[in-house]
């Protein structure tokens, strides 16, 4: 079973998509410090926002909403 990260959703399938290269965090290495510590809800949606927008092509402010409705869903920011 594929594992995703509980910040973004990004699927994580080795030892490091993992935050700190350690299986045990549950969130990426875009996501957590080296240390493996979840980053601030805004430095994450800030990463995110810039990642969507350079996928998808999309004006800054409907990827920052794209970014924030889904990061609402993640266990992370419950």
């Amino acid at each position: 079973m594929v594992e995703r990260c509980e910040s973004c959703g990004r699927e994580m399938v080795s030892e490091e998509d993992h935050a700190a290269d350690d299986l045990s965090v549950p969130y990426c290495s875009e996501c957590a410090d080296h240390k493996g510590n979840l980053l601030s809800r805004k430095a994450v949606e800030n990463k995110l926002t810039e990642r969507v927008m350079q996928e998808r092509e999309v004006p800054r402010e409907q990827a920052r909403e794209y970014v924030k409705r889904k990061m609402d869903e993640m266990p992370a920011w419950e």
